[in-house]
């Protein structure tokens, strides 16, 4: 789970479209720590497990 800074950050920023800047501003901190914020989030994500895959999902056999 990423902290709540690194939340809002991460949605303003990659769902809700905003740029570097307009993220800096609703937050009301610099641009560099919406940088750093969104850094250290995808490092957290990275390190995730990826989810298993679905062993019901029918498998596609070529032949």
């Amino acid at each position: 789970m990423l902290p709540q800074a690194q939340r809002e950050t991460v949605f303003l920023t990659y769902v809700e479209g905003l740029t570097y800047r307009d993220t800096s501003e609703v937050l009301e901190v610099p641009i560099g720590t919406v940088m750093s914020r969104l850094a250290a989030a995808r490092e957290t994500l990275s390190k995730l497990d990826p989810a298993p895959e679905d062993i019901s999902a029918p498998q596609s056999q070529s032949r």
